[in-house]
């Protein structure tokens, strides 16, 4: 396989004849099979600020795209076309990983924003670790000085430049009209009346098997927090689209072929999920988030739970009659004291200037390398 991957390198560095665009930015999410997350964020950052970047948009050869983005050019990642945009751009940005095959050149730029805060055991913890991949970056962004800490060098084993800017697809949720204007369209999109408060149930990726052994009452969540807030609510429900159909809930709105979580998460009120790190990027909104985690045990066995997990102000749950009592009791005063504690302890990054902070860094790389 390596010496394929080198022989692939060597043909591709034909591409290198052509110089490089300084304007030109190429953007990834998830090795090409979803639009949206932080490279989206910072493409409508840009056009929202009139800059005057070019901008293409690598997917993988079957991927169905749902979203448009303006002046996006869309193309295929390990096409002609998509290896010559790609291999041109002055700056690469992605959330997984550089693909191994390109042989970038030393003048571009690869930032890597990564997916999540991290809270599941990733990298050197996970089987096919490479520490050569992820140090193909030439920036890597962090949302806290714990995540730096316990994800990006010691589990990646990093050793790049960091950027302590939290990540562009959070930008939003401090961006009150911004956040206002989301929630309308999420509530257009599904028929949800203005007085109507919103679950959000959003758990992370298993099989479908596994995820039938943690099944959710809904309807006895709904019951408690109509009791506890004298509102009606409904429920949104999203799960990995690998998984979607698979799993029913009758009496929730099944949300999961929806291409942007951010999104959701601004029309939530209050967000249950497990180990997933939109509890992260939820909370910087202040709203109530709810852990249920029955399956914690086996979970921390099969993949791993790392130290972050640990330090979550949130409540855990292993059953429902456990989520039910937290609901019941649930305190927002204590609970804004705790999310304030936790902020401080993992010393938060995010302020809402991300995007800024990422043109701010590609901008002066550009400029230094041409003194």
């Amino acid at each position: 396989m390596k010496i394929v991957k080198k022989i692939v390198k060597n043909i591709l560095k034909v591409i290198h004849i052509f110089p490089i665009d300084d304007k030109k930015i190429f953007l990834m999410s998830f090795n090409g099979t979803a639009v949206g997350f932080d490279s989206k964020a910072i493409y409508e950052y840009a056009k929202d600020k009139k800059m005057d970047y070019k901008f293409f948009w690598g997917t993988s050869k079957n991927f169905q795209r749902k979203l448009s983005l303006g002046d996006v050019k869309f193309v295929e990642l390990k096409s002609l076309r998509g290896l010559y945009e790609m291999m041109t751009a002055r700056t690469i940005i992605y959330n997984i990983n550089a693909p191994s095959y390109i042989p970038f050149r030393k003048k571009q730029i690869l930032i890597n924003t990564w997916h999540g805060l991290g809270i599941k055991n990733a990298g050197k913890n996970i089987e096919n670790f490479s520490k050569e991949q992820f140090n193909l970056t030439t920036c890597f962004l962090s949302h806290a000085e714990k995540y730096t800490e316990i994800v990006i060098k010691d589990s990646f084993e990093y050793e790049g430049e960091i950027l302590c800017s939290g990540v562009p697809r959070n930008d939003v949720f401090f961006n009150n009209e911004k956040t206002k204007k989301l929630c309308e369209k999420v509530k257009k999109a599904y028929n949800i009346r203005n007085e109507e408060k919103v679950l959000l149930y959003a758990p992370t990726f298993r099989n479908d098997f596994e995820f039938k052994n943690v099944k959710l009452d809904l309807e006895r969540i709904k019951n408690e927090l109509e009791k506890k807030s004298n509102e009606k609510w409904i429920i949104l429900f999203r799960a990995h689209p690998m998984i979607a159909e698979a799993i029913k809930y009758p009496n929730a709105i099944n949300v999961s072929s929806y291409q942007d979580t951010q999104e959701l998460l601004c029309v939530a009120d209050v967000l249950i999920t497990d180990y997933s790190s939109t509890s992260w990027d939820f909370s910087l909104m202040k709203k109530p988030v709810f852990v249920f985690a029955p399956d914690i045990e086996e979970y921390k066995k099969n993949r791993g739970l790392n130290e972050f997990y640990n330090l979550l102000p949130y409540s855990i749950s292993k059953n429902n009659d456990e989520l039910i009592k937290q609901i019941s009791k649930f305190d927002e005063n204590l609970y804004q004291k705790k999310l304030e504690h936790y902020f401080n302890k993992v010393g938060n990054y995010e302020r809402g200037n991300s995007c800024k902070m990422v043109f701010d860094y590609i901008e002066k790389k550009i400029i230094n390398e041409k003194k």
